[in-house]
């Protein structure tokens, strides 16, 4: 007997086989296949691009509008805007999850961090809304 099978793993002749008919099929180095990464890729980058164009909409819409109402067309479209960016990430989120076994750890990683940012940024507008409103109210009390 051998020590070294036919079948196993470790022959090197198998594992470069198995690598030329996995780039055949569509798969990358990681194991993931190759419409699923950009999959990953794209939705991502549009992720981005809507996360990012929410501020810059914000910044360059003209206020309308009289006294108290004036610039509320401005939240309206950045509200919109990101809105679109829970639903990218939360889908992404979802790609990421119905592909348990076929994802390296950077993509997984990538599936995750929308989702988590968009949580982190939420939670720091509150923050900072309470904070301002905390401080408007001390500075009245003050006067």
């Amino acid at each position: 007997m051998t020590s070294q099978h036919k079948g196993l793993p470790s022959d090197p002749k198998r594992r470069a086989v198995e690598r030329q008919s996995a780039r055949a099929g569509g798969v990358t180095r990681g194991g993931e296949p190759r419409r699923v990464k950009l999959l990953i890729w794209l939705l991502f980058l549009a992720w981005c691009f809507c996360f990012v164009w929410s501020f810059v909409d914000f910044a360059v819409t003209e206020a309308e509008g009289s006294s108290f109402v004036r610039g509320i067309n401005r939240l309206g479209g950045f509200l919109a805007w990101q809105l679109a960016t829970i639903v990218l990430a939360a889908t992404l989120f979802g790609v990421g999850w119905m592909q348990p076994h076929g994802l390296s750890r950077s993509s997984r990683r990538l599936t995750r961090l929308p989702l988590i940012l968009l949580a982190v940024a939420w939670v720091c507008v509150v923050i900072a809304g309470i904070t301002f409103f905390l401080l408007d109210r001390m500075e009245s009390t003050i006067r």
